[in-house]
């Protein structure tokens, strides 16, 4: 029997569909409610299996996998309703030859179509292009229709957007761009983008045509969505029912893997009521180990409900460069909907992301074991397997087994993406091997054909840096392949994946949020640890840093170690934390210290709680060190021996064992002379002693003797166990160290910080200036300043003179914005080192940052004597000179730095700033675009882009930037102010304030978005509120001449005005040229009958007015400036003049809606001017029309 699979979107498709069905049965799979029946024609009966899925690509293509993966169809069809874009009318049918993804493409300076495309099967399409010359699929239409419906074989385009406007930019860009598209959807480019990877199975789109874009609610209410649906369906089955499975290339041999056969119900082999030996022996190890692992997390132990939200930003379900719709808004998940669910939400293709320590490894876990009793339950079900990304290469071994199709003779010939495409499925195929010990590779690799697996990849993030990128592009491909899973779950934390220029193209992210003081409160009263929750609720600081679930999960254990007393004394969040920490590690250490680990052997005495810590605090403090939180046994080498004990017993036995090396050796040579040996033996001989003698030099710290030598110096002197692999593998155990492969890393970060400190204050005697030094280089890099600024101290006052040391806390400092003291160092630096180039140019950034910018020139102009190429010193000068408005000299600066590196998007998008500071807009612009095809995740040289669209009044396209660079980085307090005083120009006042909020939680003391938010409050005529914010600004930077400008329009606007005069005067005094300010204040004067104070005010107003307009006429703010003045100076017919001027130039919305929000005011207080109301009706109008 024949089958077929059609979907639909809505329920009006779905009951159009099933009308046609006979003796319809649920049936459910992963959720999907599906109902199966039959269709009869031509002596021929069809299985049908329908199910209505919701609208949008996303959904299509995942249910579209699915389906076919189920239910091995022959053919799939999408079926319901579309809007017409040309050539159809209400009630017409199109059947697709292909659809267009429209709102694929680049977004440059405009929108650079680059579409992509999915055809319809060429049987289906000529089956269709038959059928729609007759007249005979009318025929199983419920009631003949008013007019004769034409049925159209032609392209369709699909998006996310609904298009209810002909008139709209989305309408207009299909029809410049899809010229042969008739008809515009929803759903079919996710639906064919899933059937392009199955093709043993025949797919196409048929619509019915339910509205012509315009006045779509009116012809909905007509009922044409039921009549279209009805048509679209008529047709659909009439394909079907014309179709001959052989002749229409239709392989009725279909299956799961393509090469199954089926039986004589129609039910593919693998869907039997056992499952085979191998597999239920792979399943069996699967939710084992999964198992085991769980009790190894300390997640575990303290079982949380973590809240999760969806972030569907993160993903790309299709192989798109630019999406322009903006994908769904993250929205919170129910702490009680478990991973599975949200597994299954997600159409069984799943990222996972989260903060060290949010519960992202727990999670997969969870996953596994759900996946796991669900294949237990029914054989049919796939079976998960997890599997470690960390040391995925792109490399590949091919002719991995007997079964590969990938030969070593014809690999070399494959492409660099099939090659991409090998290394995952190989390694895939040889990690499940290795850590579920299936014996034949040969049989993974059928699995993986069959669809049999469920990989469950953790720890992208842990690959290695420079083969991060590589890995999400191997398993995209992959997942495009025909290799490609039916289902798949990712784990990654965010910031790393944020960073990544491609993004996994899965059906759904999660991201694992911090518990709430809810849920923390409820956890520790029901796990009777009150008092613990009353400490945490009373420090903010301490609750901020337990929000992760595993610190909270560390703290309950460590509770029961805890010194009350000590705790109750600790007056600090930090102080506090240290004491959480011991506690845990006394904990841990001590529990269960009477049963034997599995890591030794029965009789091996287990290493005491003394010797266990001090092995670890050594393990931090190499680690911290240098700024690693991973470590291999192999890593181990002479940085290692920190004392002078250590460094002398490794000099003894290293010249010892070279020293019998080079005897052996040399004894060897006179051998060989004594022996009378031709030149053709000895000299080789001496080449490669010569060769020897380098590479020893030159990898003295690796090679593998050293390393021997450096081990038994660290034993000898009790820093390492002798088995020291076995130790790690017993603090992992402990839950103090977790293991990936062959590394191992601290449970928590702050735990490896907590131990290198430690280490560091019970040996001071044995810390050398240099360890101080380099533990300071990565607090540093944490920014954590000041623990820095601790090790920096200490290893000064044991190395007064230690120039580095001096010069990085001279970082610090300013990094702190402890600017005089960051001087000091500076200068004590180059005291001992007059010509380092690199402190006289930190301390130049200083003065700059400190504003003495003259200072700051005199040392980037020595710093660049002494290396006139130091492309930071000319490119600091640049920015410098630009501060001071020297643009010509600034832009010299940054095209020599170029000149020096003419890759350099940072000098690039200086420049470009240059360039926007001198109103060189479209050179600016040029810049910005050009840093960023550099540099993509440069949020700066974006974010500065959009401060130039904002002044070329392109707000849309300053949106969109900002929007990105807040994509980028999230903490932006800058660019998101930036997109907020962007929604004031817009008079979006609503959005305004939530980014305010934003950027004033990010950055409390940010008192120009403090002011802004003000203005904002003004604009919405919230004027109390408006006035706390221009307070506050003006507490925070009491010379802030804008927000003393703005609290004094805002009293004169709650007519209070003496309280508005002293602002103006004060604000006139900080700037005296400010044409505005002084308008403002005559207008006040004016109110006040004070008409000599107005007259001159307002005379000072136009003839600053005056000579900015004489400087840029074309300026139309100049002239809407100046119109205002002369109005209110009763010069009405220049003002009219100007006014008439501004509008025959053409102006921005913005510009028009400032004047008129002038007009009003002024005409609030004078009703009576006739011209201002004139004038205000003009610009009224013009905005409407506008």
């Amino acid at each position: 029997m024949p089958r077929a699979v059609i979907l639909t979107a809505i329920r009006v498709e779905y009951m159009a569909v099933q009308a046609y069905l006979k003796k319809p049965q649920e049936e459910v799979y992963h959720g999907t409610v599906y109902e199966r029946g039959n269709f009869s024609a031509n002596k021929q009966v069809w299985d049908v299996i329908i199910a209505e899925i919701g609208a949008g690509n996303p959904g299509a293509a995942g249910q579209a996998e699915r389906a076919i993966a189920y239910f091995n169809p022959q053919v799939i069809l999408f079926v319901g309703v579309a809007g017409g874009i040309k050539d159809v009318r209400l009630g017409d049918v199109v059947a697709s030859t292909k659809v267009y993804a429209y709102e694929s493409g680049k977004a440059g300076e405009t929108f650079q179509p680059r579409p992509e495309i999915g055809l319809s099967a060429y049987s289906l399409e000529q089956r269709a292009r038959v059928e729609a010359r007759e007249e005979d699929w009318l025929k199983r239409l419920p009631s003949p229709p008013e007019t004769t419906p034409t049925v159209f074989v032609a392209p369709i385009a699909a998006g996310e957007k609904v298009i209810a406007s002909t008139k709209s930019e989305v309408f207009q860009f299909l029809r410049s761009n899809y010229g042969d598209a008739v008809a515009v959807e929803m759903e079919g480019i996710g639906f064919l983008d899933a059937t392009h990877a199955n093709q043993q199975v025949s797919a196409m789109v048929i619509r019915g045509i339910s509205d012509l874009i315009d006045g779509k609610s009116e012809v909905d209410a007509q009922g044409y969505q039921e009549i279209a649906a009805s048509h679209a369906s008529a047709f659909a089955f009439q394909v079907l029912a014309k179709l001959n499975v052989k002749n229409d290339k239709v392989d009725s041999t279909h299956s799961f893997s393509n090469t199954e056969s089926v039986n004589s119900k129609g039910i593919p082999n693998y869907q039997q009521t056992v499952r085979p030996e191998a597999e239920r022996d792979l399943l069996e190890t699967v939710r084992r180990k999964a198992d085991l692992r769980l009790r190894e997390q300390l997640h575990y132990h303290v079982r949380l409900n973590l809240t999760k939200e969806t972030q569907p930003r993160q993903v790309r379900p299709w192989d798109m460069e630019v999406k322009v719709a903006l994908p769904k808004p993250s929205q919170l998940l129910s702490p009680e909907m478990t991973i599975g669910q949200v597994f299954e939400h997600c159409s069984g293709r799943l990222l996972i992301l989260g903060e060290p320590g949010a519960g992202k490894t727990t999670s997969l876990l969870d996953l596994a074991l759900e996946l796991a009793a669900r294949a237990e339950a029914d054989p049919q079900e796939r079976i998960p397997v997890i599997v470690d990304l960390s040391d995925w290469q792109p490399t590949v071994s091919p002719s991995i087994s007997k079964g590969s199709r990938v030969s070593r003779k014809n690999f070399s010939e494959l492409s660099s993406e099939e090659k991409l495409v090998e290394s995952i499925k190989n390694w895939l195929i040889n990690k499940v091997s290795n850590k579920y010990g299936v014996v034949s590779l040969q049989k993974i690799q059928q699995w993986l054909e069959k669809k049999r697996l469920v990989p469950l990849l953790d720890g992208l993030d842990e690959v290695s840096p420079e083969y991060q990128q590589d890995c999400v592009q191997a398993i995209n491909l992959w997942l495009n392949s025909k290799w490609q899973p039916t289902e798949v779950a990712v784990c990654c934390r965010r910031e790393p994946y944020e960073s990544y220029s491609e993004k996994l193209k899965l059906y759904g992210a999660v991201y694992l949020q911090d518990l709430t003081d809810k849920q923390i409160q409820k956890f520790l009263v029901d796990a009777n640890r009150g008092e613990l929750a009353e400490s945490l609720f009373a420090d903010k600081n301490l609750l901020a840093l337990i929000r992760r679930p595993l610190l909270l999960s560390m703290a309950i254990f460590a509770y029961q170690k805890l010194e009350l007393i000590q705790w109750q004394r600790a007056t600090s969040a930090g102080d506090r934390l240290d004491l959480l920490l011991d506690a845990y590690v006394r904990h841990m250490l001590d529990q269960n210290k009477d049963v034997q680990s599995r890591f030794y052997k029965k009789k091996t005495k287990l290493p005491t709680q003394k010797q266990s810590r001090k092995w670890l605090e050594i393990l931090a403090l190499e680690l911290l060190q240098d700024s690693k939180t991973d470590f291999w046994v192999e890593q181990i080498n002479t940085k290692w021996l920190s004392t002078s004990l250590q460094k002398r017993l490794f000099t003894v036995l290293a010249i010892a064992a070279w020293g019998l090396s080079v005897v052996l050796v040399c004894w060897a040579l006179v051998f060989l002379v004594v022996s009378s040996a031709p030149y053709f033996v000895y000299i080789p001989v001496i080449v490669l002693s010569i060769a020897l003698i380098l590479w020893i030099l030159l990898e003295w710290e690796s090679i593998y003797i050293n390393r021997r030598l450096v081990l038994l110096c660290l034993f000898s002197t009790n820093s390492i166990p002798w088995n020291y692999t076995c130790f790690l593998n017993y603090a992992t155990e402990r839950l103090l160290l977790q293991r990936t492969g062959s590394s191992y890393r601290f449970i928590h970060d702050l735990l490896r910080q907590y131990l290198a400190q430690s280490r560091i204050d019970s040996n001071l005697d044995l810390i050398s200036p240099q360890v101080f030094f380099r533990c300071g280089n990565s607090y540093g890099s944490m920014e954590q300043y000041d623990k820095a600024l601790q090790q920096f101290n200490r290893a000064i006052e044991l190395e007064p003179k230690y120039f580095e040391a001096i010069a990085e806390r001279g970082m610090i400092y300013r990094w702190m914005k402890r600017y005089e003291e960051a001087l000091q160092d500076f200068n004590l630096a180059l005291e001992l080192d007059p010509k380092d180039d690199w402190a006289i140019t930190n301390r130049g950034v200083t003065y700059g940052i400190m504003e003495r910018y003259e200072e700051a020139l005199q040392d980037f102009n020595r710093a660049l004597e002494l290396d006139p190429k130091s492309d930071e010193a000319i490119a600091q000068r640049g920015v410098t000179y630009g501060i001071m408005e020297r643009y010509e000299e600034a832009l010299q600066d940054f095209n020599r730095a170029l000149e020096l590196d003419p890759k350099s998007d940072e000098a690039i998008a200086n420049r470009g700033t240059a360039y926007m500071l001198m109103e060189r807009y479209e050179e600016a612009l040029q810049d910005f675009d050009r840093a960023i095809e550099l540099n993509p995740k440069s949020d700066e040289a974006i974010a500065q882009r959009g401060a130039t669209y904002i002044l070329m009044e392109r707000y849309e396209k300053a949106l969109q930037d900002f929007n990105q660079a807040i994509e980028l980085n999230p903490k932006s307090d800058e660019v998101i102010a930036n997109r907020g005083f962007t929604y004031i120009l817009m008079a979006c006042y609503e959005e305004a304030l939530k980014d305010f909020n934003q950027a004033i939680e990010l950055n409390p003391k940010y008192d120009w978005a403090i002011a802004q938010r003000g203005v904002t409050y003004q604009r919405m005529e919230r004027y109390e509120e408006a006035l706390k914010d221009f307070n506050r600004a003006i507490k925070i930077a009491p010379k802030s001449f804008e927000a003393i400008a703005n609290r004094g329009v805002t009293y004169q606007l709650m007519e209070l005005y003496e309280e508005a005069l002293q602002d103006l005067n004060q604000a006139i005094e900080f700037n005296p040229k400010n044409d505005n300010c002084l308008y403002i204040r005559g207008f006040t004067y004016l109110i006040l009958n004070q008409t000599d104070s107005a007259k001159a005010d307002l005379n000072n107003a136009i003839q600053i007015a005056q000579n900015q307009y004489a400087k840029k006429p074309d300026n139309c703010q100049n002239k809407f400036n100046l119109a205002l003045y002369h109005l209110v100076a009763g010069n009405l017919s220049t003002a009219q003049g100007l006014y008439q001027a501004a509008l025959q130039q053409g102006t921005s919305q913005f510009l028009i809606r400032e004047a008129i929000q002038n007009l009003t005011d002024l005409l609030r207080v004078f009703p009576e001017n006739t011209v201002a109301q004139e004038i205000k009706a003009t610009l009224l109008e013009l905005r409407i029309e506008n």
